[in-house]
């Protein structure tokens, strides 16, 4: 499909942008203010424009808005029953117009200003033909607008302006966006990181939890959403449904979740052994569930009648409960888009908490509340980042939500969760990978020799032991050489053999004793000291994990053969100054 496919020779003027301007009663934010008029800007150019927000930041708010002031016809473009309804709620109270649907038996007449249409429902020719003609259209989610159903209906209605609205750009089946939108860059962002730093999300913690043997090498890629074969997947993940059950419960003590699973199998039984285990705390919906109990079930759960909603493939695009305090991750998906969608049904700060609070300066005022409210974070249980991949590349919370961030970035940060052993707060994390990563980069871009030249190796000078008070107390004793036993335990625990041929019974008992007794106290071993003792970090009183992160830096480096490795980068990485 052409860019051409849109263009249009009767172009229609957008609306003033000061109609919303900083008096506007309507009280929007100032990242709205700024997508408004930047779109406006857009479409006085070019006949379609992209608007990328986060999921909780209020996109629907947005269109609407741009629905109210539009001079003319406007049809809002939906591929869900909850995005249709929600939609057309917004809508009527924004706008204080009527609004009219076109799905399945429900029909829009002509006269009717305002229509929210089902794109199932209008891709078919007579529907289309018959609802006229529109002077916008804006089409929610729209990164599903390369689906054939989407371009039938936008290039009937090729008169019209469109301005499509997304949470996750990119798709699991590459079709670029830029066939259908056009103008180059979207006319806004406003990513999850953004709305996190800003105040208007909640910060998001993940704990990644092992849940067992499960074997992904026999499920075979899909160009379906979450790029893999559902029906598969959901077979392999029912092995590890009472993980997930036992670790929810025991980690997320009183939260509300949200819990996302492969296919109907999976969810259902889930919710089954959570009701097993704690009677009426779990329900289950998929796509198969009859419209009028999802509603009825998706209400429920905002109202806080039961814990866990167990679910495939429901709540995910348009899905709204802000009392949501914890994600689960139980489907394994290799979409980053599917994953964002699934984190950021948590992000939503509780109602009221922010609004006093608008403006861009006020952002650290908005975090502080934030981090005292009731829901001062999100948390993610991912049972899926401990699984083996089957050689698929698996995605999780770091990569959707590091839309700013390198692939190399967004890996590190995922190093760095797993060596704080699973646990940690996303954007932070994703933030020390790109400061170390950088800091790596411009020592190497110096070509500056920073690496120590260490000739000593004894083990008792790294461990800081002064050998000759106890080679004194064995010439007064009488010396006797280290055991086979000694030397075989001094060899495992790192001792050169060079060290070994001259050491004496009592020093080796010594060093021994200090062995056992850092290893017990959790603390860095030789092999860990000797190399960090190197590269110019001579410090004793670390942790096993501490001294690992560090060493982790040097390996990244090449072990320092490219030019060097920044000896408080390596102390950065070891939290140690």
């Amino acid at each position: 499909m052409q860019l051409a496919l849109f263009q249009t020779s009767q172009r229609k003027t957008p609306p003033p942008a000061d109609l919303f301007g900083d008096d506007d009663p309507d009280g929007a934010r100032w990242y709205q203010r700024e997508a408004y008029e930047a779109v406006l800007e857009k479409l006085r150019s070019v006949d379609s424009t992209l608007v990328v927000q986060a999921t909780g930041l209020g996109k629907t708010y947005l269109f609407c808005m741009l629905a109210k002031y539009w001079k003319g016809r406007v049809l809002v473009l939906a591929h869900r029953d909850e995005l249709i309804q929600q939609t057309v709620k917004q809508l009527e109270w924004i706008t204080e117009e009527p609004v009219e649907v076109e799905q399945a038996d429900l029909r829009s007449s002509k006269h009717c200003r305002l229509v929210v249409g089902s794109v199932q429902t209008l891709c078919r020719e007579k529907r289309l033909a018959a609802v006229g003609d529109f002077d916008l259209v804006v089409v929610d989610e729209c990164q599903h607008a390369p689906a054939k159903s989407y371009v039938t209906i936008l290039k009937h209605l090729s008169g019209a302006k469109v301005v499509g609205f997304t949470a996750t750009p990119d798709r699991a089946d590459e079709k670029a966006l830029a066939q259908v939108f056009a103008g180059g860059e979207p006319a806004h962002v406003f990513d999850i990181q953004d709305g996190i730093e800003a105040g208007f999300l909640v910060p998001v913690r993940v704990q990644r939890v092992e849940i067992g043997d499960i074997d992904l090498s026999h499920v075979r890629k899909s160009k379906t959403e979450g790029g893999l074969n559902v029906k598969q997947l959901d077979e392999e993940m029912i092995k590890g449904i009472e993980g997930i059950v036992q670790k929810t419960i025991e980690l997320g003590e009183e939260r509300q979740a949200i819990c996302f699973f492969p296919g109907v199998r999976t969810a259902a039984y889930a919710a089954e052994r959570f009701n097993a285990v704690s009677p009426g705390s779990a329900r289950f919906i998929s796509g198969e569930t009859n419209r009028d109990e999802r509603r009825v079930t998706v209400e429920a759960f905002r109202r806080g009648e039961f814990r866990y909603l167990c679910n495939c493939a429901v709540a995910t695009e348009g899905f709204d409960a802000p009392t949501t305090e914890m994600i689960v991750l139980g489907r394994p998906t290799t979409s980053r888009a599917l994953c964002a969608q699934m984190v950021g049904r948590g992000t939503r700060v509780l109602p009221g908490i922010i609004d006093p609070f608008p403006d861009k300066s006020e952002a650290d005022i908005r975090r502080e509340l934030i981090s005292k409210s009731s829901k001062p974070e999100l948390l993610v249980l991912d049972f899926v980042a401990m699984l083996g991949s089957g050689g698929h590349t698996l995605v999780g919370p770091e990569d959707a939500l590091g839309g700013n961030y390198t692939n190399e970035e967004i890996e590190h940060a995922k190093k760095i969760t797993k060596k704080e052993g699973g646990n940690g707060e996303v954007l932070k994390n994703l933030t020390r990978a790109r400061n170390e990563l950088r800091m790596m980069a411009e020592a190497l871009k110096k070509k500056v020799e920073v690496r120590a030249k260490v000739t000593e190796v004894d083990p008792f000078g790294i461990f800081h032991l002064k050998r000759k008070d106890i080679q004194r107390a064995d010439m007064r004793f009488g010396w006797d050489p280290a055991t086979d036993k000694q030397t075989q335990m001094l060899r495992n625990a790192g001792v050169k053999d060079e060290d070994l041929e001259q050491m004496g019974k009592r020093e080796a008992s010594k060093l021994i004793s200090t062995v056992i007794s850092r290893r017990r106290l959790g603390l860095a071993n030789l092999k860990q000291l000797r190399i960090l003792k190197e590269f110019g970090v001579d410090k004793i009183n670390v942790s096993r994990e501490s001294a690992s992160r560090g060493i982790d830096v040097i390996k990244r480096a090449g072990w320092g053969r490219r030019g060097g490795v920044p000896v408080e980068m390596i102390k950065n990485a070891m939290g140690i100054k």
